[in-house]
């Protein structure tokens, strides 16, 4: 459901985990995996939420994008489902505008209704980027707005699943966590996830000596 900030209990431990997940078909045989971490992350954060508000916008890419409306994490969806090339850089682009677009982006919202909304983005992908440009989106336009998430103090975390292209690393993300590209790599991917999902939640900084 989309969810009205003025409806949302008000609290000064607000946060919202938004999840860039790249579901193209160089992906499809951690279909399943994928599926049954998203639905552990989803009881983790259940398990958070007695002492807090914390909400997630999702947003998919697999060709297309996908934007999932905010909610809560009871009705947040493990499916994973993947087909079609990356669009990376287009992606970043879309859902930094669903943030930050003024007066109308979910971060621009809540702090117009007093929101003090601590914000995380996570950005889940395995390769490079290889149609955004169809749709004239370059890796400048993704730069930018990387920086521009950052202007706002939105913590930017890129999960790498066993690639190491430079074009990505260049990207600007405050920090880059790299994963083999195996099972235990992805089960160490969503642990990462959790334990700065729960840092930011409870405001922890973990990487203060970093």
């Amino acid at each position: 459901m989309l969810l009205n900030y003025d409806q949302v209990v008000k609290s000064d431990n607000t946060t919202l985990l938004v999840f860039l997940i790249d579901k193209s078909s160089s992906m499809k045989k951690w279909e399943e995996q994928v599926s049954s971490e998203f639905e552990d992350i989803k009881g983790f954060l259940n398990g958070i939420e007695d002492s807090s508000v914390v909400l997630i916008l999702r947003a998919d890419f697999s060709g297309n994008y996908e934007e999932k409306d905010v909610c809560k994490p009871s009705d947040f969806s493990s499916s994973y489902i993947t087909g079609g090339k990356s669009i990376l850089y287009y992606s970043i682009c879309r859902i930094t505008e669903s943030l930050l677009f003024p007066n109308e982006g979910y971060i621009k919202k809540a702090q117009n209704s007093g929101y003090n909304l601590k914000t995380i983005f996570f950005t889940i992908t395995d390769g490079k980027d290889e149609g955004s440009k169809e749709s004239g989106y370059y890796l400048n336009e993704a730069q930018n707005a990387i920086r521009y998430l950052k202007q706002n103090n939105v913590e930017t975390h890129l999960l790498l699943f066993g690639h190491r292209n430079k074009e990505i690393l260049s990207l600007g993300y405050e920090h880059i966590h790299k994963f083999k590209r195996d099972s235990k790599g992805l089960t160490d991917m969503f642990d990462t996830i959790k334990q700065c999902s729960k840092s930011m939640i409870e405001g922890i900084d973990l990487f203060s000596n970093v």
